[in-house]
């Protein structure tokens, strides 16, 4: 069973924590996710470099920029473009929760 709640109503400074609870374990992950606590006890993130996330992912997209490059897989499109072009439209009745 999960449950999410989401609230972007957020007026202070930017949360970048997100909580996670099973069972009677918790995860949280601050900081854009470069650390982690496992109940309370802070976990080293070997694989991170203390740079994080973010500035990982944004030197790929301007290395992608550079050169003009993409870093996609384009073929799941063809599903898509296909279900568009063989599909048809059915109006169906309203549905109500």
């Amino acid at each position: 069973n999960v449950v999410a709640k989401f609230d972007w109503r957020e007026q202070g400074r930017d949360i970048w924590t997100i909580e996670i609870e099973a069972d009677d374990e918790k995860l949280t992950l601050t900081e854009g996710g470069s650390r982690m606590f496992v109940d309370g006890v802070e976990t080293q993130l070997t694989d991170m470099p203390p740079c994080g996330e973010y500035s990982r992912l944004y030197r790929r997209m301007a290395g992608l920029v550079a050169t003009r490059g993409i870093d996609m897989d384009l073929r799941p499109l063809v599903h898509v473009a296909d279900a568009f072009m063989t599909g048809r439209c059915v109006t169906v009745g309203r549905f109500d929760w």
